[in-house]
């Protein structure tokens, strides 16, 4: 099987004359970076949403990249990463991520002659999840500065990291643990 670095599934609404709404849901990795590693739990979102479809007039597209950087088969990728210096830091792979979200509601705008909103709802896993609360948090700020080209209206986080652990009270706690059993010393016989 190959790899890929995105994963798209667009489905139409049941009855596509009828005026009805469409969602992206854009997924966003955890480590390694790789949107591979998740093909079989998007296909099950999409199984699911296919069948919930039915009762509602509602189209959804799933979309997901590999974190720039991480890309198995460069320049196979519908919307390029514009980054052309590797590596990026969090702070750059979160600016990443946004931008990749803008240009896929754009694309799909042109490509489905969408003149309404699109609303976007982005998942997360771990350190996923930390960047989809880094761009609701950008979003929100472009948003207060004016109007924006996308309507985020959900997000997800599944298994969130906990960015500088250490320093959260239970981090502070399991730490004096790690601390007395890394000064202790251990016999072995």
């Amino acid at each position: 099987m190959l790899c890929s670095d995105e994963i798209e599934y667009a489905f139409p609404p049941p009855t596509p004359d009828a005026a009805y709404e469409r969602v992206l849901i854009f997924f966003i990795p955890g480590n390694p970076g790789l949107v591979e590693y998740y093909r079989h739990f998007l296909d099950i979102i999409r199984k699911q949403l296919t069948t919930r479809q039915s009762k509602h007039n509602i189209g959804y597209y799933i979309h997901g990249a590999s974190l720039a950087g991480f890309d198995v088969s460069p320049g196979s990728r519908q919307i390029p990463s514009k980054v052309q210096n590797l590596p990026l830091s969090l702070d750059e792979q979160v600016e990443d991520v946004y931008r990749r979200v803008e240009r896929t509601v754009d694309s799909l705008r042109v490509r489905d002659s969408i003149e309404s909103d699109l609303p976007v709802i982005l998942i997360g896993h771990s350190i996923g999840a930390y960047m989809v609360l880094q761009t609701v948090n950008k979003w929100q700020s472009l948003a207060k500065q004016g109007p924006t080209n996308m309507r985020l209206s959900a997000g997800i986080c599944l298994f969130p990291t906990i960015y500088e652990l250490a320093l959260s009270p239970t981090g502070r706690q399991v730490g004096v643990c790690f601390q007395a059993v890394s000064t202790r010393r251990w016999d072995i016989y």
